[in-house]
């Protein structure tokens, strides 16, 4: 099915590539909005969430991420994968009151570790996200073929 969908977005116009895109990005971004509010508490992350923005690249394909005009991203990316804390020495903490993943809140190499959210992990391995993008992708297809069919 892959393939065949390939083959026929080779037909369409960058443009039209990006607009089918753009609607299947729209589910995908409510999702990955949703998980990234419930990572955080209650009112608190919004201003990183602000920063969110879509792009287009040269190909058509439309990418999620947070814009290096807000400078937050690097915040998003702690909050995500997790940190290891460090003291005013550059050195690790022996302990962290984060006592959150194992029974101490380490990591695997013995470090405290403050444990990530994976919002966008938890995003990208939605089973059924994926099948509303794909159905989203080609209802938006469906309509530029019937345009072109149409002389549009």
């Amino acid at each position: 099915m892959d393939g065949m969908f390939e083959k026929m977005a080779k037909a369409l116009s960058r443009k039209q590539r990006i607009s089918v895109n753009k609607a299947g990005m729209k589910p995908y971004k409510e999702e990955f909005t949703k998980n990234f509010k419930e990572s955080f508490r209650e009112g608190k992350g919004e201003s990183i969430l602000e920063t969110l923005s879509e792009h287009a690249t040269t190909g058509g394909r439309v990418e999620l991420g947070f814009s290096k005009k807000g400078k937050k991203a690097y915040l998003a990316r702690f909050h995500n994968d997790g940190w290891i804390p460090r003291n005013q020495y550059g050195g690790p903490y022996k302990y962290h009151p984060n006592r959150v993943g194992n029974e101490k809140g380490l990591d695997d190499s013995g470090l405290p570790m403050v444990p990530g959210k994976h919002f966008w992990e938890k995003t990208n391995s939605d089973a059924s996200l994926k099948e509303k993008i794909r159905a989203r992708e080609i209802r938006k297809y469906h309509q530029i073929l019937d345009e072109k069919v149409k002389g549009g």
